[in-house]
């Protein structure tokens, strides 16, 4: 993390790119309309509870879960709804499954969970955001890695606007810090 911190503080920090792959899903703008609509409903309708559920077949690298996987929820969520703080979180692995748990509060007081697991058998890929119990899907879709390619190419022409900047990647990181720390408690 002091690495992190000192390369924000370089002159050059804006110039970095950190991507997300939520960031760049088409469906998310979907779940960015729900999130507005949601406010507009405040007065009949508060925001009460927002969840991720993801689940995919995959072999985990070495760096595992939490860094592979949650990475992408927790900074998705914190674009969607602010700061987050956690206040438990489980890592569970079995024969057929590791998965991390994830429970918190915005900086709003809304709580949020977090479910993502890597399975070893085959099965469905999804990811899905509940917003006030509507559900989002996110599709696998590699239009999104166009639109990060095209994020990077941009920012080789000197455009340095993307979706995450480095203060985002060292929030997210904060977070994944604590989710590491209780998920081992």
């Amino acid at each position: 993390m002091e690495e992190l911190r000192q390369l924000a503080e370089h002159k050059n920090a804006g110039q970095v790119m950190v991507s997300y792959n939520y960031r760049y899903n088409p469906d998310i703008d979907l779940t960015k309309v729900a999130y507005h609509y949601s406010g507009l409903l405040a007065k009949h309708s508060p925001l009460t509870e927002v969840s991720l559920f993801a689940s995919q077949k995959r072999d985990l690298p070495p760096w595992g879960i939490i860094l592979d996987h949650l990475s992408h929820d927790v900074n998705l969520f914190q674009s969607l709804f602010g700061e987050m703080s956690v206040e438990t979180a489980r890592h569970i692995k079995t024969d057929s499954k590791t998965m991390c748990l994830a429970h918190g509060v915005f900086h709003n007081g809304i709580p949020f969970t977090i479910k993502d697991e890597a399975r070893k058998n085959t099965c469905e890929r999804i990811a899905r955001v509940q917003v006030n119990g509507y559900t989002f899907h996110m599709t696998p879709n590699n239009a999104m890695f166009d639109r990060m390619y095209d994020c990077f190419f941009a920012m080789l022409n000197g455009d340095f606007s993307g979706p995450t900047t480095l203060d985002d990647a060292i929030k997210t990181q904060e977070v994944l810090e604590e989710i590491k720390r209780l998920a081992n408690a």
